[in-house]
């Protein structure tokens, strides 16, 4: 993709993660064949963080120079942030970003890795190591690795803690719509529905270890702020409803429509009993089949994985349809009347970075 020569910044999210932070700089400043300061710089964007995340950023750049942090200039959340970096990218001439967040750890030629991917590649992903470290992990891994777990999907979707985009092309008629969460999701709609030719590409040897929530406190917290992203981002992209919604909700139900299916054949005759007999049989198996798949690519994106992982994946998955029904049904409440408000709003924050609206937002003429 790009020698070592490029123009590369990395950009961290971070809000309240000192210690992540830390870690995420070691692992930075010792990559190798592509050095902090000569072949890419850093950009820490900070969501008001009130630990000591800038004492931890001061500590790094009085060595090295490149490391700025940045408190967002327009807070809440990552969609935002994007905004900023890529108009901050921009303005300082970089032709790529490298997209990253103060909780991932860096293998130790992750950078060059990435930029090794072949040169007409506009969006790279690298590979997601999740770490084990609870039965959270065993149950939701997957959500961070997923585009490489499902054949083909690299193709067409890159997590956003970790890529590489080429600003000129990944950018230039799509943007991340400032929805507190889920912007990389809507970014990959908005270039899909456009039918844009961005090119994505899979890095395998970038690895990047990532962490799900330790605690059942922190899944639902997780879950609560997805989700209510999504709601925000679909309405200012003119969406009535996230397009992930129905498809979850029909698979957490699986285990009720199919045994339902499979009583409605008690009262036809057969043949004809038979078809909604199997089709219940199918359902009802549809967590397990899915969650074959997941457990069985788990090796490479997994620290614990392994079939053994396939009871766990089942939970998860279902507790992920559930989990995304609950709160949408949570928040839409909260933001039923206020379309007109959010649309402008998605306008105003992407106008003030400097950036074409109709990029991402819908205009409400109403």
């Amino acid at each position: 993709m790009a020698g070592t020569a490029a123009k590369v910044l990395v950009v961290i999210m971070n809000k309240d993660n000192a210690g992540g932070l830390r870690r995420a700089l070691e692992t930075l400043v010792k990559q190798e064949g592509c050095r902090v300061c000569e072949c890419f710089d850093i950009l820490i964007l900070d969501g008001a963080s009130k630990d000591n995340s800038a004492v931890i950023a001061e500590e790094f750049s009085t060595e090295y120079p490149c490391i700025r942090f940045k408190v967002q200039e327009v807070l809440g959340g990552v969609g935002p942030a994007r905004l900023e970096a890529i108009r901050y990218a921009t303005e300082k001439g970089y032709e790529y970003i490298l997209w990253g967040d103060s909780e991932n750890v860096y293998s130790p030629r992750y950078v060059a890795e990435m930029l090794s991917s072949p040169p007409d590649c506009d969006i790279v992903s690298g590979r997601s190591l999740v770490v084990k470290e609870s039965v959270w992990s065993d149950m939701f891994f997957w959500y961070h690795a997923y585009h490489e777990i499902i054949p083909g999907l690299y193709k067409r979707h890159s997590p956003g803690n970790n890529k590489l985009a080429r600003v000129a092309t990944a950018y230039k008629e799509a943007l991340y719509p400032p929805s507190r969460r889920s912007d990389d999701f809507y970014y990959t709609l908005i270039v899909l529905r456009k039918g844009l030719g961005v090119r994505y590409c899979l890095q395998p040897g970038a690895v990047v270890k990532v962490s799900m929530p330790r605690t059942y406190e922190e899944v639902k917290g997780w879950q609560s702020s997805r989700v209510k992203g999504l709601i925000e981002a679909a309405i200012m992209v003119g969406d009535k409803r996230p397009p992930d919604l129905l498809p979850w909700s029909l698979y957490f139900l699986t285990p009720i429509i199919g045994p339902s299916l499979m009583a409605s054949s008690l009262a036809l005759l057969p043949p004809i009993s038979f078809l909604p007999l199997v089709l219940g049989a199918l359902v009802t198996l549809t967590p397990v089949f899915f969650s074959s798949l997941i457990a069985g690519r788990s090796r490479n994106v997994y620290e614990g994985g392994g079939l053994r992982t396939l009871p766990y994946v089942v939970a998860g998955t279902l507790l992920h349809g559930f989990m995304t029904l609950r709160y949408y049904l949570k928040w839409r409440k909260s933001f039923k009347g206020r379309e007109k408000e959010l649309r402008e709003k998605c306008r105003r924050i992407v106008e003030y970075f400097g950036f074409k609206p109709e990029t991402v937002c819908l205009h409400d003429h109403s």
